[in-house]
């Protein structure tokens, strides 16, 4: 029950539902038909994005790397976090990612001059670029469909997006955060009692 609420936040946000006018009838159409069809794994994650800090895993191996709270308060502009929830696959980097592992991930020597519009990540000979890689592998064979990746960088205009999936943070669209909507759920049942 303690989690209800947060359950709650997260389907009346997702774009079968509650979705803005920045969504076309057909998209909406599709999120309607994905969410009924879906299996149980695939709904979960669909409800509630995976946040991965993959600037970790220079300091972990992949399977211990801890999944975050969707939440903007949970990351920093030193990191790279990978979310993904089904359908999209989005790697956000930091504008001051470490050097080191933007090069070993990405193969470029700033987070500024990644390029954003490739769908997938250079296969470099290094076990910090084969460990992410095989985290994106990973959570593809998981959800035994294809989800293409893209590369937001923070600041962009397309961190948007990448935001829009947060969804413990307050919508861009005005819709109540987690913490907003806990609040006032627990003020509606004190006026109840």
């Amino acid at each position: 029950m303690k989690l209800l609420p947060l359950y709650t936040s997260c389907i009346l946000r997702q774009d079968a539902l509650g979705a803005g006018t920045d969504i076309t009838c057909d998209d909406k159409s599709c999120a309607m038909y994905r969410a009924l069809s879906c299996d149980v794994s695939t709904s979960v994650v669909l409800t509630y994005p995976r946040l991965l800090p993959l600037h970790r895993l220079g300091h972990e191996t992949a399977p211990a790397l801890a999944p975050l709270r969707a939440s903007m308060d949970k990351m920093n502009d030193q990191g790279v976090y990978l979310l993904e929830n089904g359908v999209h696959m989005l790697i956000w980097v930091g504008s001051q990612a470490p050097a080191e592992f933007v090069r070993d991930v990405f193969g470029t020597p700033s987070p500024q001059q990644i390029d954003t519009r490739v769908c997938s990540l250079p296969q470099l000979d290094n076990p910090t670029n084969a460990a992410v890689r095989k985290v994106l592998d990973d959570a593809v064979r998981e959800r035994r469909r294809a989800m293409r990746l893209e590369i937001v960088h923070q600041y962009d205009k397309r961190e948007a997006l990448f935001r829009r999936q947060l969804i413990e943070d307050a919508g861009l669209d005005g819709a109540a955060g987690y913490l907003q909507l806990l609040m006032e759920t627990h003020k509606r049942v004190q006026g109840m009692l």
